[in-house]
């Protein structure tokens, strides 16, 4: 996010903005790819991550879910041992 306020892409009326077309689509895709490796990172821990990954998507409240991370995760997981 750092990235678009910095070069001044996001025009910020208070706490609010709105992002469309491609800024939206790599926002999207950044979250998700930091969720993705935080479920890597955190895998077999014994850490429940859904709470935290939930939590922080709220912030943003986009159209991502914990459920579509979560699932390309463990089809990943189970590419990496067939």
């Amino acid at each position: 996010m750092g990235d678009y306020f910095a070069k001044g892409n996001i025009v910020v009326d208070g706490e609010s903005f709105e992002m469309k077309g491609k800024m939206l689509e790599n926002v999207i895709n950044r979250l998700f790819q930091k969720c993705f490796f935080f479920m890597v990172f955190c895998h077999n821990t014994g850490l429940n991550l859904k709470n935290y990954i939930k939590a922080k998507l709220a912030d943003f409240d986009l159209s991502l879910t914990n459920e579509q991370v979560k699932e390309r995760f463990e089809a990943d997981l189970l590419m990496v041992f067939m």
